[in-house]
């Protein structure tokens, strides 16, 4: 089991207090082998388990011990399993079918019994131990989370059609995936990660409560909505959720909505394996309208075209089609349900770059890019770029150069669309003297003087600085720019 888990790319123990943090300054890799997964596993459980006063600091210690003691390629491993970022190409698919294999048991009977256990792990030491029969433990209970079932993307209605057959439209709503638990008058509410989030969103507790079921397990999404019914960013409804403290306040300031769209179990009866239009029937029995999210059963895709277009009006992502045979496929993202959003594409220029934090310290991040003008417009009707945001970049270390590409003929000397990673320089050398094209990320221990206007910005909450007074990384010459007002090159 322990193996199964680390090949899927998470440790038994969900919570250990590590992070990113824990990993800054690793120590230097061990000469040659000398752990075993058992050691590994009964180490992670003793950090999970520190509590108290400084149990932060011996859970970093423990864990450097630990990492001393792995070779190169072992501490690769672990800190992968500490971050959940293993990347090591198997995980959940791939291992779920090595487990059937090699116990001989279909592969949809270990996929079954995965849904309902949540996780890989004890299915595998059930089915490799007793076979088939160590599966009929695995069933659905009220109060244990489910993972969900996802939807594959398609860039067309009439795509998206050709893949389920006689289907279901719904609006995709831009809020947060939450599947709810009731069992008589307790209701517990969890993410799409299987987080337990109930204390955090009284009022969907509220409303579950309110229903006519003694026993129920619904799919939804939570979403905040303004006074006219549309919905807010979604850094508000993710804000909200993310709220441990001071839940009523929070409550207040952005009350969440709650729209329903599948019931896997209803009173007694289990209905993962049901079809998707009997599973919809079971929910419309006892979830009103107004908790539903609005759905349309269609014969081909034109008749999605104006539903589609309804979502969009009312400031939702897109729809999602679902097909009406279809059981919900927990965990995978399977043909039955399939998503479509409208798609944009836009030039966009870089016009400055910030230094990462945590995981991206040492490399450059947030990209600040603004719109560039068609092309086709006379240069005197073009209008200034317009900042649009940030955007996260791959990463590009710290103390390499960057050559700026000229991509943008109407923005010379501008545009920073193609960005390459060029050799570091020679110690002392600041920049490329007599180059104009070729620029290297500024000193962050380089002491600056931020203006006011900077000040203020520091202090908000994820503000996106304006163009005329953003802070960039690059300059072709620092000395022309003032110390307090770091204008874009």
């Amino acid at each position: 089991p322990i193996v199964v888990a680390y090949l899927s790319g998470e440790l038994r123990q969900r919570r250990t207090g590590l992070g990113y943090a824990s990993l800054r300054d690793m120590p230097a890799p061990a000469d040659a082998p000398s752990l075993n997964v058992g050691e590994v596993d009964a180490e992670f459980a003793e950090i999970a388990a520190a509590s108290g006063p400084g149990s932060t600091t011996a859970r970093r210690a423990r864990l450097r011990a630990l990492l001393a003691r792995a070779t190169t390629t072992e501490q690769r491993l672990l800190a992968g399993l500490v971050t959940g970022e293993l990347r090591q190409g198997a995980l959940d698919g791939v291992l779920t079918e090595a487990v059937a294999a090699a116990s001989g048991v279909p592969s949809s009977d270990v996929r079954r019994a995965v849904t309902v256990a949540g996780t890989l792990t004890p299915v595998a030491e059930a089915v490799l131990v007793d076979g088939a029969a160590g599966l009929a433990r695995f069933r659905l209970v009220v109060g244990s989370p489910l993972r969900p079932m996802l939807a594959q993307s398609a860039p067309s209605l009439t795509e998206a059609f050709a893949r389920t057959g006689p289907a279901a439209v719904e609006w995709k709503l831009d809020g947060i995936r939450v599947q709810i638990h009731r069992d008589g008058s307790r209701v517990s509410v969890f993410t799409r990660t299987l987080d337990d989030v109930t204390a955090r969103l009284p009022e969907l507790v509220e409303t579950i409560l309110a229903l006519p079921v003694g026993s129920a397990v619904f799919d939804g999404e939570a979403i905040a909505l303004d006074s006219a019914g549309r919905p807010l960013p979604f850094q508000q409804t993710a804000s909200r959720i993310g709220q441990r403290l001071d839940v009523t306040t929070a409550r207040a300031k952005t009350p969440l909505s709650l729209y329903l769209f599948d019931c896997l179990h209803l009173d007694g009866d289990d209905l993962v394996g049901a079809a998707g239009q009997d599973r919809w029937g079971a929910l419309q029995r006892v979830v009103p309208d107004r908790l539903r999210v609005p759905r349309l059963i269609i014969d081909d895709a034109d008749a999605a075209q104006a539903f589609f277009a309804d979502a969009l009006a009312h400031g939702h992502e897109g729809v999602v089609l679902k097909s009406l045979a279809a059981p919900y496929d927990a965990g995978r993202r399977g043909a039955g349900w399939v998503k479509v959003k409208p798609r944009h594409t836009l030039d966009l220029v870089v016009m400055a770059v910030e230094w990462g934090h945590g995981r991206r310290q040492g490399w450059l991040s947030n990209l600040h890019l603004a719109g560039v003008a068609d092309r086709e417009t006379p240069r005197a009707g073009r209008r200034p770029p317009r900042r649009l945001g940030r955007e996260g970049t791959a990463g590009v270390r710290r103390g390499s150069r960057v050559r700026r590409c000229s991509a943008v003929p109407a923005l010379p000397g501008r545009c920073g669309a193609a960005l390459r990673a060029c050799p570091a320089p020679p110690p002392g050398q600041t920049r490329h003297r007599g180059r104009h094209d070729r620029f290297r990320p500024r000193d962050p221990h380089r002491p600056l003087t931020p203006s006011p206007g900077q000040r203020r910005r520091a202090s908000a909450s994820r503000s996106i600085p304006s163009a005329s007074t953003s802070t960039p990384v690059w300059s072709d010459d620092p000395s022309s720019r003032p110390a307090a007002s770091h204008s874009a090159p």
